[in-house]
C-alpha cells in the first residue's frame, strides 16, 4: 500500500511489521519461568506501541490462566 498524498512512496508491510514484533517479543521471553513471565509481563514497557499493546494481552492471559489455575 503506498500514501498518495505524496508523504512517502515506501510501502509498509503491517503484517510483516507485526511478526517481527511478535519475533523480538518472543526472544526476550523464550527463557522465562512462569512466575518470571508473569512479573515480566506485568512489568515490563515498551516504547513501541504495538509491541506494548502485545506486552499488555499476555498480561491479561496469563492472569486469566493464573485465576483458572493453568500453566503456560
Amino acid at each position: 500500500m503506498r500514501w498518495t498524498a505524496g508523504i512517502t512512496d515506501q510501502a509498509f508491510d503491517c503484517v510483516q511489521y507485526m511478526r517481527e514484533a511478535r519475533d523480538r517479543m518472543n526472544e526476550e521471553i523464550a527463557s522465562l519461568s512462569s512466575e518470571e513471565l508473569v512479573l515480566w509481563a506485568h512489568s515490563h514497557r515498551y516504547s513501541d506501541p504495538l509491541l506494548q499493546r502485545l506486552a499488555d494481552q499476555t498480561a491479561q492471559q496469563l492472569d486469566a490462566a493464573d485465576h483458572l489455575g493453568l500453566d503456560r
